[in-house]
């Protein structure tokens, strides 16, 4: 028998789902690059993904209604090692671009400590076409720690948003996330982030489709957080 001790020093690990086309490692970089949002202002709790660093700043992407009216943030990252626990906490994160019709929105955080994980925004010439296949979606429901979900994509949608002109492209999933995984990743089998959990409707989930999140970049100033082009 271990000895009870010795069992609270052994790191529980992340756990994964059976399938063929994202492997134990791929969920393992999915759930590390996945951070937990908390908007103290509204007592709102949501998820976000690890984009890159520039010396002491990180950038987070999010979905803007996690962070709307928020005076405090607090980004908790999670390491292999410490989840379900997390890695860091942190409580002075900034919003430093948003955008309420595409549902969208960069953190900063400054901090020297090395982030668990980072995901890759799919680049505009590697984009999936097709419908109905499988993606992998991340986030931190009911403010626990990330965890993995399969989801069948049905296909693009133009979404017409409440309170909010014009349409954005979205990808439809076959079910609605749960609560508190909103601004949390969508990714291919490839690993290329492809879009942003941002709500749901008539028991179907909506993700913020990546050629949204590139204009939104480059509006924003922050065309340089993701590849034009991939490098294979």
């Amino acid at each position: 028998m271990i000895p009870l001790a010795l069992l609270l020093l052994i790191p529980a690990e992340i756990d994964v789902l059976e399938s063929k086309d994202f492997s134990k490692a791929a969920q393992v970089r999915a759930v590390t690059a996945t951070v937990r949002v908390v908007n103290g202002t509204k007592g709102f709790e949501g998820s976000g993904v690890l984009l890159k660093r520039n010396g002491p700043i990180v950038y987070v992407l999010t979905a803007h209604h996690v962070v709307d009216g928020a005076k405090r943030l607090e980004v908790s990252t999670f390491s292999a090692d410490s989840h379900p626990k997390a890695a860091s906490v942190y409580r002075t994160a900034e919003v430093i671009a948003q955008s309420p019709e595409t549902d969208l929105a960069v953190l900063q955080l400054t901090t020297k400590d090395e982030m668990p994980g980072a995901a890759v925004v799919c680049p505009p010439s590697k984009l999936p076409e097709g419908k109905d296949f499988v993606a992998l979606s991340v986030g931190c429901a009911d403010g626990r720690a990330p965890t993995c979900a399969l989801e069948d994509v049905k296909g693009r949608r133009k979404v017409r948003k409440p309170g909010v002109e014009g349409t954005v492209l979205c990808w439809e999933t076959a079910r609605a996330p749960l609560k508190g995984r909103s601004g949390g990743p969508l990714l291919d089998r490839r690993g290329y982030l492809i879009g942003v959990d941002s709500g749901i409707s008539d028991g179907k989930g909506y993700y913020t489709h990546v050629e949204e999140v590139h204009a939104f970049l480059k509006r924003s100033g922050l065309k340089w957080l993701y590849e034009e082009k991939a490098d294979k």
